[in-house]
């Protein structure tokens, strides 16, 4: 039957991109050592996780397990997808085995991945991140590669430098170094990041130009910036001047779309913050990641190692709860497994209005702890339905359960 299969990558950092996207979460790593030669259905690999991991342990559905292997595994030379003819029918299914590299460097890999979560109580999750990211490297290669810079380094490292090393956007940088600060990797002492600023300095000008005003505070924050020819925030501008950002603000916009003035991205905080990797952050380079490139580098006491590991994990005399406390792991960390379904969000919904009497979408989305157009996509049915009336009240949309409402 046909079959598909790409091409394990060459060069130890173009494979080690590769497989830290297939071991970023437990359930990707389960479902690569269940995995065999022979081709199987994701339903039939899911129940073999199912077998590992035991029953107390949530498991997603059949469709998440399709996606590991569409979506990771088989583009990047670990599995192979083949067309299998179902016994006594005529249909034809898809089938999922593993491919030489899957079976000398995936499932080693994946039993050490599953042995550094459990045994350090974190989830490969909370570490490289979500697989779900643009740019033509993932998330998982891009933390790797954050760290290893940082532990290049002697000291702390800025932002930028990071940026320019990586060559890398800067908030995507940011975000990064954010959640490895949260899990105690690094030390980030960020310097207004999620806060967009901005700085405005006067243009040159050859002639001399008419000032409209903008406001009272025009003619010192003119005179201000023409004494003083340099970039300024507007925080910087008020505390000069001596009046209130709002007012700073309007006059320097003003300016702005008169001509005067020149508006440019705020680089402080990408200059300004350092950053440093922890103990715990080496310990992960120097442990698993090293690990991992021995065994990528055809270093075959690695690859026996950590062979005999998938064997030793499989005992469930020694070590049977390893493989339920690394899918539990995930479970916790995960916000795809945690997400409430939409019968639980109905249920919620009519439950706040019945409550409250009435409420605007955006009440709504801040007491379900969502955004505002996730709460309307929850609402639409609803008031489809019938379930949720809404109206206008004193200029804005409210939704209510019939009945319920607060008297006019």
């Amino acid at each position: 039957m046909p079959r598909t299969e790409y091409e394990f990558p060459q060069g130890l950092e173009a494979r080690l991109g590769a497989v830290m996207n297939a071991v970023n979460t437990e359930y990707k790593s389960l479902a690569l050592l269940a995995t065999s030669d022979v081709p199987q259905e994701a339903r039939e690999i899911r129940k073999g996780v199912r077998e590992m991991v035991g029953t107390g342990v949530r498991l997603p559905q059949q469709t998440p397990f399709e996606k590991y292997f569409k979506l990771t595994l088989v583009p990047i030379g670990m599995v192979a997808r083949e067309e299998i003819l179902s016994e006594g029918a005529e249909s034809v299914k898809v089938g999922y085995c593993l491919t030489c590299a899957g079976k000398r460097y995936g499932q080693p890999i994946a039993a050490y991945a599953i042995k550094w979560s459990v045994e350090n109580g974190l989830s490969m999750h909370e570490v490289l991140g979500s697989t779900h990211s643009r740019g033509e490297r993932r998330s998982p290669e891009n933390r790797v590669n954050i760290l290893k810079c940082l532990a290049r380094a002697y000291g702390s490292l800025r932002g930028v430098d990071i940026v320019r090393k990586l060559n890398m956007d800067h908030t995507v940088i940011c975000k990064h170094l954010l959640a490895l600060a949260k899990i105690g990797f690094v030390e980030y002492d960020s310097v207004g990041y999620g806060k967009p600023r901005v700085t405005y300095s006067l243009r040159e000008q050859k002639e001399p130009v008419k000032v409209k005003k903008y406001g009272r505070q025009t003619p010192r924050i003119y005179e201000f910036l023409r004494q003083n020819r340099r970039e300024f925030t507007i925080e910087e501008v008020a505390q000069a001047v001596g009046c209130a950002y709002s007012s700073a603000l309007a006059v320097l916009s003003g300016l702005e779309k008169q001509g005067i003035t020149k508006r440019e991205k705020w680089k402080g905080g990408e200059l300004q913050s350092e950053v440093r990797i922890t103990r715990k952050g080496r310990e992960f380079l120097e442990g698993f990641v090293r690990d991992v490139e021995r065994i990528l580098s055809d270093d075959e006491q690695a690859i026996r190692g950590g062979r005999e590991l998938m064997r030793v994990l499989h005992q469930e005399s020694a070590f049977g709860d390893y493989f339920a406390r690394a899918a539990e792991l995930y479970a916790l960390a995960s916000p795809q497994v945690n997400a409430k379904s939409f019968d639980e969000r109905r249920k919620e919904v009519i439950g706040f209005l019945r409550a409250s009497g009435e409420a605007t979408a955006k009440e709504i989305a801040e007491e379900m702890g969502v955004g505002v157009n996730r709460a309307r996509n929850i609402l639409r049915p609803l008031s489809r339905a019938g379930v949720v009336k809404r109206r206008k009240k004193k200029g804005r949309l409210v939704y209510f359960v019939e009945g319920e409402e607060e008297k006019v």
